[in-house]
């Protein structure tokens, strides 16, 4: 495990940086030719759904790794990873709640959003009775667990009904 972080060390030094001493802001209307600008455009997929496909929304609200974040007409770029939690999607005054797994999301130049991730459910369809259930489960199993991996497993189980209820 070490010599791998130290072979992206070493990569990392002979990456080409970016100059940004050009004074540039890269805010999202930078570079948008006005057709974009006041609006924000979102795409929304997981493996077997797409949910929202490149529409017009108010704003999204994302479970990042660094904390939950709302993004808006406008936003900066950034790219940021997503852990299990709820994604709301403001469009036309309504709010859609979703419970997600893990993902990616891209706030684009040209005020464009995609989001991707690996499960995605109406949060309204959840049942925290059954996530309750499930959560027991999880953790008899992750007590019983022998291998590192059913470990994990199981970890990640108990993680996400802990998520879940917590949301519900």
């Amino acid at each position: 495990a070490s010599s791998m972080l130290r072979r992206a060390v070493a990569r990392s030094l002979f990456v080409a940086r970016p100059n940004f001493s050009s004074g540039n802001r890269f805010y999202a209307d930078a570079a948008s030719a006005g057709s974009t600008k006041g609006k924000l455009f979102l795409s929304f997929v997981c493996p077997y759904d797409i949910i929202v496909n490149n529409e017009e929304i108010d704003s999204v609200t994302v479970p990042a790794e660094e904390g939950r974040f709302g993004i808006f007409p406008d936003h900066v770029p950034a790219i940021s990873q997503l852990s299990a939690g709820v994604i709301e999607v403001s469009q036309n005054k309504q709010v859609k709640k979703y419970f997600v797994g893990a993902g990616f999301v891209g706030v684009h130049a040209n005020s464009t959003c995609h989001i991707s991730v690996t499960e995605a459910f109406p949060l309204d369809q959840l049942d925290k009775t059954n996530a309750q259930q499930g959560l027991e489960e999880a953790k008899k199993e992750l007590a019983a667990s022998t291998s590192e991996k059913a470990k994990i497993e199981n970890r990640i189980r108990v993680e996400t009904f802990e998520s879940i209820i917590s949301e519900l």
